[in-house]
């Protein structure tokens, strides 16, 4: 199954969590120390798949 960047990360938090609005609100949370949500959606759209792993990477390592 193809997702975007954030419907994978809700995809995962709600495998965590098994509630759809808890999930989105993790998701969302898990990208905020650096970057929203609709970067990664920017992101997604123009830059591509790498793109969108680099940045995940970098919200990462600033854990």
């Amino acid at each position: 199954m193809k997702r975007c960047g954030l419907g994978a990360l809700i995809a995962a938090a709600y495998q965590l969590t098994s509630d759809y609005r808890g999930a989105h609100d993790l998701a969302i949370l898990a990208l905020r120390p650096l970057h929203g949500s609709a970067t990664l959606v920017h992101v997604n759209d123009m830059r591509g798949h790498a793109a969108v792993l680099a940045l995940f990477d970098e919200v990462i390592a600033a854990v």
